[in-house]
């Protein structure tokens, strides 16, 4: 199947085509996975209570992604905005099509951020939770390799629950 592009959409195009092949990617690792795998504890020793299982990476990664949306929305005055703080992962399917309504959700969020100019993304700094600052460009950069950076971790846990 021919790869199709967001056209016309720039830089907002081009993110929620990366964004989309990051969750794409992640998913296949999510369904490459027994049952079992997917709710084990993969490693008992973290300090990090969201990355004990693909399951609460899972969560982690999908909190995280409502998370950016939120930070956006916050700073570009999108608001009344209600952050999801809840999703169903109780299973590979049910994980998988929360993804895809992450990927949506973004893609109507930041659709209207298209005209955006680089004086606005140079100039809207948004300082996350965790005392780091992004501007809009840079926060969903950092979205994308979010999730790659888990679905790595996930292909370390599925060698290791084998």
């Amino acid at each position: 199947m021919p790869k199709t592009f967001r056209q016309n959409m720039g830089w907002v195009g081009a993110l929620l085509d990366e964004y989309q092949k990051a969750i794409e990617e992640y998913q296949a690792v999510l369904r490459s996975l027994s049952p079992q795998q997917f709710t084990a504890i993969a490693d008992p020793v973290t300090q990090d209570k969201g990355c004990v299982s693909v399951q609460s990476v899972t969560n982690h990664i999908l909190l995280s992604g409502y998370g950016y949306l939120y930070m956006i929305a916050k700073q570009f005055g999108d608001l009344p905005y209600e952050r999801k703080k809840q999703v169903d992962v109780s299973g590979i399917e049910t994980a998988c099509a929360e993804l895809d309504a992450l990927l949506q959700h973004s893609d109507e969020r930041l659709t209207p951020k298209v005209n955006i100019t680089d004086e606005e993304i140079v100039n809207n700094i948004i300082k996350s939770p965790w005392g780091q600052t992004f501007d809009i460009d840079q926060l969903l950069e950092h979205a994308v390799m979010h999730i790659i950076r888990h679905r790595r971790q996930i292909e370390i846990f599925k060698t290791r629950l084998q």
